[in-house]
């Protein structure tokens, strides 16, 4: 049995321009000890599908139109609030893209450690000071009795990042959603978040959403990869089966796109095109436009995602009548 099952989620927001339709119909499983990325453009409803998994989306213009999200026996979409209070932040945690945003400028970074377990798990204030020192050491932070005591300003920013992985499993969760942590960091920086959180993830036994645009960092994390795009779940599979066996166009592309140091000299590959802004009223695949495979009947044709090979998933109208699978095997090698 997944710890979560996500089925037929669907997130809207509704401002003047219109509907944007941010979330359109996704559903998918995360398994215990599994690392799931999600992997896309900006605007592809990656993050968005998650804060709806918390109910942490804003009230209007936001609205979860449908949907369920089946996490241990609970719909979180369903669910009372204090039942969903008692999960959030406890067996379901997130780290956030931006640490300085995200930690409280005029606490030190102890109270914000200690906020959670005072919350959740009701010890004393002794025993929640000692358990964040054992955090952060744990998340590679030295000299945890004096950092505990500065303010996020006075942390670099990977460090920050650190504080907000050690505030994220302080609790002990069964699943950790992490929301692009490696984005505003350098590339030495990033390795050693990824590594981190791999090593906690298998120590701790839990289960991993890792959400990013950086098709690299999802190869060094991810058991199964989501590529979403438009809202919607273009393709999924296991890491290794989307990365030398892509089954859909957009998946293709995204390879294509990654700077190579082999192909000196060559014009780098550009996806041709936007991605949709979410208010337009698309009758057929969300990527038809931008695809240079497109027929007739992507235009018009709104595709399922369906299963191509052992638990390959494609919602490529083409790919599920056989077509294009050499060509984009060739196009991305």
């Amino acid at each position: 049995m997944a710890l979560l099952e996500v089925r037929n989620l669907k997130t809207y927001f509704y401002t003047r321009y219109g509907i944007s339709r941010a979330v359109d119909d996704i559903s998918f499983d995360i398994q215990k000890g599994e690392t799931v990325g999600i992997v896309g453009e900006s605007g592809s409803g990656k993050s968005v599908s998650c804060y709806s998994l918390l109910r942490l989306i804003a009230v209007p213009p936001g609205r979860i139109e449908s949907g369920r999200a089946i996490f241990n026996g609970t719909d979180l979409l369903s669910c009372a609030q204090r039942e969903l209070r008692k999960i959030r932040g406890n067996a379901i945690s997130m780290v956030f893209q931006d640490s300085m945003s995200s930690l409280n400028p005029y606490l030190t970074i102890g109270l914000q450690l200690t906020e959670h377990l005072l919350l959740h798990k009701g010890i004393s204030k002794f025993e929640a000071r000692e358990k964040a020192i054992s955090s952060l050491l744990e998340v590679g932070i030295q000299d945890p009795e004096s950092r505990i005591n500065q303010y996020p300003h006075q942390l670099s920013g990977g460090m920050r990042q650190r504080v907000m992985i050690a505030m994220a499993l302080i609790t002990g969760p069964l699943l950790l959603i992490a929301d692009e942590p490696t984005t505003a960091l350098d590339v030495t920086i990033q390795a050693q978040i990824i590594d981190l959180i791999n090593d906690l993830k298998k120590k701790k036994d839990m289960s991993v959403i890792f959400i990013t645009h950086d098709l690299g960092v999802i190869a060094g994390i991810s058991d199964h990869v989501l590529v979403m795009y438009g809202g919607k779940i273009m393709e999924s599979g296991e890491t290794r089966d989307v990365y030398y066996k892509p089954i859909h166009p957009y998946t293709s592309a995204l390879l294509k796109s990654i700077p190579s140091v082999e192909q000196k000299d060559k014009e780098l590959y550009v996806i041709p095109g936007h991605p949709p802004e979410g208010f337009e009223d698309i009758k057929g695949c969300v990527f038809a436009s931008r695809c240079e495979y497109v027929q007739d009947k992507c235009m018009v044709t709104i595709p399922e995602l369906m299963e191509v090979s052992n638990r390959h998933y494609s919602s490529c109208l083409r790919i599920q009548e056989g077509a294009l699978l050499d060509v984009l095997k060739e196009g991305d090698s």
